[in-house]
């Protein structure tokens, strides 16, 4: 078997050439669906992480108003 290599060619069609059409549609809908599913999980990791900071800044603020306070009691 012999195959003889060529070159291929490729004509598009710019006259009817819809970009718009590839975010048309069910697959579309769920590809975008996906994404923000995907992007929800990342922000609720975040917050999560976001809100373990919060509570210990929360802590330590608590512990030195507390010992301001007891400081400016004697």
């Amino acid at each position: 078997i012999t195959m003889h290599l060529s070159t291929v060619d490729f004509i598009w069609d710019v006259h009817r050439d819809d970009p718009d059409a590839l975010y048309r549609g069910k697959a579309a809908a769920r590809l975008e669906l996906d994404r923000l599913i995907k992007r929800l999980d990342k922000l609720n990791a975040e917050k999560k992480e976001l809100e373990g900071q919060l509570a210990v800044l929360n802590s330590e603020l608590d512990t030195i108003e507390s010992r301001v306070e007891e400081l400016q009691r004697q």
